[in-house]
């Protein structure tokens, strides 16, 4: 099984991780109805870095991310999580690069 990047933050905050999509995800920390509350009180976090990732090579693939990004980015070797704008489809995809 994969781990992602937050993977040690959640055992240290007591995740129950279960298998999912060949990675370890948390699905529970103290209960599903103390946490829905601190959820609508406060905030709630979704860790993406499982759900996907492409690869755009060639000469001017920077440039091409930074015509189809919302966000600038500046080295092809920094992780963000960013979207992609499709305008022929009208979709907003969630990115990691």
């Amino acid at each position: 099984m994969k781990k992602t990047a937050l993977y040690n933050k959640h055992i240290e905050l007591g995740a129950k991780m279960v298998p999912f999509a060949d990675y370890l995800m948390p699905v529970q920390y103290s209960g599903v109805n103390s946490e829905h509350i601190n959820v609508r009180k406060g905030v709630g976090v979704f860790d993406v870095s499982h759900m996907g990732e492409f690869l755009v090579k060639g000469e001017d693939a920077l440039s091409f991310i930074q015509k189809i990004s919302s966000m600038m980015l500046l080295s092809y070797f920094l992780a963000e999580l960013s979207t992609l704008i499709c305008p022929m489809k009208m979709e907003v995809l969630l990115m990691t690069c």
